[in-house]
């Protein structure tokens, strides 16, 4: 059975019978084909053909969990293509709206859904001046996962005019998991896109290249985009994690935007690799970090790279700034683990560094301005450079400007 969903072009209005309110049409089986409803698209293990979803103008509305409950849907069990595409314009954006009552441990309606299970594909989501709200636990704004073989990618890009909020726990804006032997995640939001996320758990991006023995890096371009957590806990702007080997790169190169978290142990900026030989990057542009909690311990970081294994761990910031407010509350922090078996001879650097006017501001108690530590043993390729070309502020008690 092969599946498209396309554009479709009405004439309805020039010959005098009014506006149409179908602004997409599906010959999925279990796609509806008139009004705005749902579009769920499928595909079985033994096809080779491709989920093409590519609609303009759209006002989905769903109150539903589960399955029922995704705006757009499309599932793929065999080696085709999944690629996803909404538009609109900025004066007649697109939205999707999901409501699900749901639980913390029950997923309940992501506006988007894409799932592949195949071998040797990619799956692609592309959405531009679209307003995607979704209400109750585990609702996603985006949920992007991939778990199979082969050279297997996964592509998601936010254009401008986009907005997506969420207002449950567990209820990321942009959920990408790609669990693969081999192939790269990568995100990009470019410049007028915007993600509110309103519950406990709730990170504004997750995204996580999860396979152990998986090779493909982890990208992320953040452009001129806001994101913001208000959470009261575990809810941080950006998570990252790598599990395989592969590297994690989040950049802003240019007119970062803003990262704003509410809650405690809720960063601007959390990269994490697992297992692999695999380094972090993080190069940021303009971008302003603000973590807002001010409850003790609250262990809320502007940007935070935590390498578990072998590889280097590399922050560059320019422009822009970080601000955090409470106890333990790092500006910039990096940490190499040593690997996760002894023994702990790993022979990967830290390099941090601060660059043309960029401006760290703590208030905390010992909320250092820059933090870094090495847990590992080898005698040599084991370094911690450390550079300050911009300002660093500490008021609170203890709190050191490097340490």
């Amino acid at each position: 059975m092969g599946c498209g969903c396309w554009r479709v072009g009405l004439l309805i209005a020039a010959l005098g019978m009014g506006v149409p309110a179908l602004a997409h049409d599906s010959n999925c089986d279990n796609s509806a084909t008139t009004g705005n409803p749902p579009i769920h698209c499928e595909e079985g293990s033994t096809s080779t053909d491709d989920i093409s979803i590519d609609v303009d103008g759209i006002d989905i509305d769903t109150t539903a969990d589960g399955d029922a409950g995704r705006g757009i849907a499309a599932i793929h069990e065999g080696s085709g293509d999944i690629t996803i595409d909404i538009g609109g314009t900025t004066s007649a954006p697109s939205t999707i709206d999901t409501t699900g009552t749901g639980s913390d441990s029950v997923e309940t309606a992501h506006a988007i859904t894409a799932i592949h299970r195949g071998a040797g594909s990619n799956i692609t989501i592309t959405v531009e001046n679209t307003k995607i709200t979704t209400t109750g636990a585990r609702s996603r704004g985006i949920s992007s996962t991939y778990y199979g073989t082969g050279n297997s990618g996964m592509k998601i890009e936010l254009g401008s005019g986009t907005g997506i909020t969420t207002g449950g726990n567990f209820s990321a804006g942009v959920h990408g998991y790609l669990l693969t032997d081999q192939g790269d995640l990568d995100v990009d939001l470019l410049d007028g896109t915007s993600i509110t996320t309103k519950g406990a758990t709730a990170y504004a991006l997750e995204l996580t290249h999860g396979k152990t023995a998986g090779n493909g890096n982890l990208l992320l371009d953040l452009t001129g985009t806001s994101l913001e957590t208000q959470g009261t806990q575990n809810a941080h702007g950006v998570y990252a994690s790598h599990g395989g080997t592969g590297n994690i790169e989040i950049r802003a190169p240019t007119n970062g935007g803003s990262i704003t978290t509410r809650g405690k142990r809720s960063s601007g900026i959390t990269a994490v690799s697992g297992n692999g030989n695999s380094n972090i990057i993080i190069d940021l542009t303009g971008l302003r970090i603000t973590t807002e909690s001010t409850d003790t311990s609250a262990n809320s970081y502007g940007v935070a790279a935590w390498n578990k294994d072998t590889g280097n761990t590399d922050i560059d910031v320019r422009g822009g700034f970080i601000k955090t407010s409470s106890e333990n509350s790092y500006g910039l922090y990096g940490l190499h683990y040593g690997k996760n078996s002894a023994p702990l001879e790993v022979f990967g650097n830290i390099n941090i560094a601060t660059h043309d006017n960029h401006a760290i501001t703590t208030t905390g108690p010992t909320g250092h301005g820059i933090v870094a530590y090495h847990n590992g043993t080898a005698d040599t390729d084991r370094r911690i450079d450390i550079t300050v070309g911009g300002t660093i502020t500490t008021s609170g008690t203890d709190a050191q400007g490097v340490r």
